[in-house]
């Protein structure tokens, strides 16, 4: 019985301890949709990202090399796609972010931190995102960004 009191006793203390990992931070702007430049409007992605309507934003460094299809994107691009649940895209359910890194920082993915969250920010999906890369993989050619103006 000693030895049980002992024991929780130790795990109390280290809990008590131990500092709490903070969560991970989106890496998008929480207010993307009014200070981004918007470069794919409102559409409907049926197969890809759920069935959500999407718009896509790109960071104001990238947004020229994103409209017009400068590949690969420089480091530090970030493209942000709004996930919505009306044909409208106003009511915003989740955010899917691809950051891109410098030369061989993430070979496997491209080159690319991918990220999800919940439309409040809180991180659901982080790099190693494989099953981003992965879909991404067929857009290739435009440095894995598969959406079209």
């Amino acid at each position: 019985m000693r030895a049980v009191l002992l024991a929780c006793a130790l795990v109390a203390m280290a809990g008590c301890s131990a500092e709490e990992a903070e969560p991970p931070a989106a890496i998008w702007p929480a207010d993307f949709e009014s200070a981004w430049p918007e470069v794919r409007d409102c559409r409907l992605s049926p197969a890809e990202h759920d069935g959500f309507y999407i718009r896509v934003f790109a960071n104001p460094d990238a947004t020229q090399a994103y409209e017009d299809g400068v590949y690969p994107f420089a480091e530090g691009t970030l493209l942000v796609k709004g996930e919505y649940d009306d044909a409208e895209c106003k009511t915003l359910v989740r955010v899917s972010a691809m950051q891109k890194l410098g030369p061989g920082a993430a070979s496997e993915l491209a080159d690319w931190e991918w990220q999800r969250t919940d439309a409040a920010g809180n991180v659901t999906t982080q790099m190693p995102a494989k099953s981003c890369a992965g879909c991404h993989a067929a857009c290739k050619a435009r440095d894995y960004a598969c959406t079209d103006k």
